[in-house]
């Protein structure tokens, strides 16, 4: 198939004052811009790019400019290039190191969607390119009056590299992506389908607030859109986008499902547009602020497939099954699944929280909620403190599908004090009137440079069988029958903060609070079809300490059986040297019964060589 060379034709915009408006970037070849290497761009594809006009497009609003861009074949300036539609178009946007303040004060005061930064207002933003597929004559997007916003995407609590997969509704007039926290780069790939209405993209990325960043998109291409973020070193990033679609749209946005075509290495022919930031946020130290969710519970019901969760990688148990795995701990961990449904606790804390805290900072608690019922559950969280005022919650509610987790982030506010103050939070979770409220508890210790905690002893696993599997391993029975085992799990230096089983199910008998010194009882139950367990204890400085319990080990029995089992063994042992001295004595008497007449008599004649005497 003969190449085709595609043209991106991109008008430079000036930069204004106060920051509201990034700058193009034009390139020849990506070995003059250093692309990050989670991008997957690789650096030897040429990218021709030619500048043609510099008109003002107002697509967004009258205050809106934008600068025009244009993909084209090499050789047509009014026909879409062939194969186009299945190419992808890649932005990337790195993020500098001293970046002005943001100065709201500085736009317009009727700007309303900005004074409420955290609702997911779209048609008052700056619009910093417009796109436009096969170059046609481009027209301004539409404004619907009745339209929803459907949220299709909530990330938070993201450390490091991610990526984001979500797809955007044909008919959807509107997308934002608004990035709250610290990132470093971010890294943009949609489909390059057109919509019946041939209206041009228009794209930019613009501070919001003090928080964060909103990615903007107006008149978005359909189809599967990719986003990949890097944070920055030691620092958390969450990531919110919604999309606007008419009221009249026959069904709702379908849950995101798989593109092939995301994610992959981009060919030669690709579309690479570098765009260098200038107006996204510093590194901060205050606590995220998220956008308030909808109060209509209906609504909510009426789109339950509409909001994608995906837990971040680094949240998976080192002990995480990889593809091809140990078939048996795969099957292990479903079955372990079905049998501790609705009985392990739904809350717990997850496992990147620190428990040791800072005088004189906002600490975030992290917990993480996990739905076990056969049903999508509304999930509504309150937090408290004992000690410490809490500044924030997020989310507040959230709807929860079956078997699936979520992250909750509690923002508490500790003191400048140099007392030896141990405070306890709580995150108290209502799920519906049918069944009970859940909470989990958390101690926060404060870590001063002159007391400070420090702690090498890993936390100790102690576990004894209730029952086992002894002859009861064979394919027919082990199914029907269940072995359990309680396992207790102490450590009395820095505390106990998390235990966690691989497969799961290990489920503590009694709530616990995470930092305790105190020894903890927990349960683990399971098929005699599996026969191992891996615990893991891990403690407040993070020392973690890891045992596998198999069931058809020795030391699974109990007294009765070991004492049964020695006693038929020497029972055993004495039949067997009964038996040897039985044969040691049957070999005798043979061997008696068979001496020649010489060893039994002498060398001596017999009787019949005797000579015959003279009878007188």
């Amino acid at each position: 198939m003969e190449r085709i060379f595609l043209m991106a034709v991109v008008c430079v915009i000036s930069t204004r004052g106060d920051g509201t408006y990034g700058s193009v970037k034009v390139v020849d070849n990506a070995l003059q811009f250093k692309v990050p290497n989670e991008a997957g761009i690789d650096d030897t594809q040429w990218i021709v790019i030619n500048r043609t006009s510099q008109a003002i497009n107002k697509i967004f609003t009258k205050k809106d400019e934008c600068s025009r861009y244009c993909i084209e074949g090499e050789d047509s300036n009014d026909k879409v290039p062939p194969n186009l539609h299945r190419k992808r178009i890649n932005f990337i946007w790195h993020i500098s190191d001293n970046l002005p303040e943001f100065n709201k004060n500085a736009l317009s005061l009727d700007n309303q969607e900005l004074e409420n930064s955290n609702g997911p207002e779209i048609s008052g933003e700056k619009c910093e390119i417009q796109l436009s597929i096969g170059c046609k004559n481009s027209i301004n997007g539409v404004d619907r009056e009745n339209a929803d916003k459907l949220e299709i995407l909530r990330k938070t609590h993201l450390t490091g590299f991610t990526s984001n997969k979500f797809n955007v509704h044909l008919d959807a007039d509107h997308l934002q992506l608004r990035i709250e926290g610290n990132v470093t780069w971010i890294f943009l790939e949609i489909p390059a389908g057109r919509r019946n209405g041939m209206e041009p993209l228009g794209l930019s990325l613009v501070r919001a607030d003090g928080n964060g960043v909103n990615l903007i998109a107006n008149n978005p291409p359909p189809g599967g859109w990719l986003l990949k973020l890097r944070g920055r070193e030691n620092s958390t990033y969450s990531l919110t986008a919604w999309q606007v679609v008419p009221l009249d749209t026959p069904e709702p946005l379908a849950a995101l499902q798989d593109d092939d075509k995301l994610n992959r290495d981009i060919e030669n022919d690709g579309i690479v547009i570098f765009l260098e930031d200038m107006e996204t946020p510093e590194s901060r130290q205050a606590s995220l602020r998220f956008p308030s969710e909808s109060s209509d519970l209906e609504g909510n019901r009426n789109y339950p497939k509409a909001v994608v969760f995906q837990e971040p990688l680094d949240e998976l148990s080192k002990f995480q099954i990889e593809e091809n795995a140990d078939a048996e701990l795969r099957d292990l961990s479903r079955s372990s699944g079905l049998i501790t449904r609705g009985k392990s606790v739904p809350v717990d804390l997850s496992p990147e929280t620190k428990l040791l805290v800072k005088p004189g900072t906002i600490h975030t608690i992290i917990f993480t909620v996990t739905n076990n019922q056969a049903f999508a559950l509304i999930h509504e969280f309150h937090p408290s403190s004992t000690q410490f005022q809490i500044r924030g919650i997020e989310p507040r509610r959230w709807w929860i599908q079956p078997d699936q987790t979520i992250k909750v982030g509690v923002h508490v506010e500790v003191p400048l004090v140099d007392e030896n103050i141990v405070n306890t939070v709580t995150l108290h979770v209502k799920r519906s009137e049918n069944l009970d409220p859940v909470q989990k508890s958390a101690y926060m210790y404060l870590q001063r440079s002159s007391n400070s905690i420090s702690d090498s002893t890993k936390p100790t696993i102690d576990y004894e069988f209730s029952n086992n599997c002894a002859g009861r391993l064979r394919l027919e029975r082990c199914e029907n029958n269940f072995w359990s085992v309680d396992i207790t799990v102490t450590d009395d230096n820095s505390g106990l903060k998390r235990v966690a089983s691989q497969p799961n199910g290990v489920h503590s008998k009694r709530e616990f609070i995470a930092g305790t010194k105190n020894a903890v009882h927990f349960l683990y139950t399971s098929t005699c079809c599996y026969t191992k367990v891996e615990v893991t204890a891990t403690d407040v400085v993070g020392n973690t300490h890891s045992r596998t319990i198999d069931v058809t080990a020795w030391d699974n029995l109990s007294t009765g059986e070991i004492v049964a089992i020695v006693l038929g063994s020497l029972f055993l042992l004495l039949i067997i040297i009964l038996l040897i001295l039985l044969c040691i004595h049957c070999i005798r008497k043979r061997r008696s019964a068979d001496i020649s007449y010489s060893q039994r008599y002498g060398s001596r004649g017999g009787p019949s060589s005797r000579a015959e005497g003279t009878n007188f």
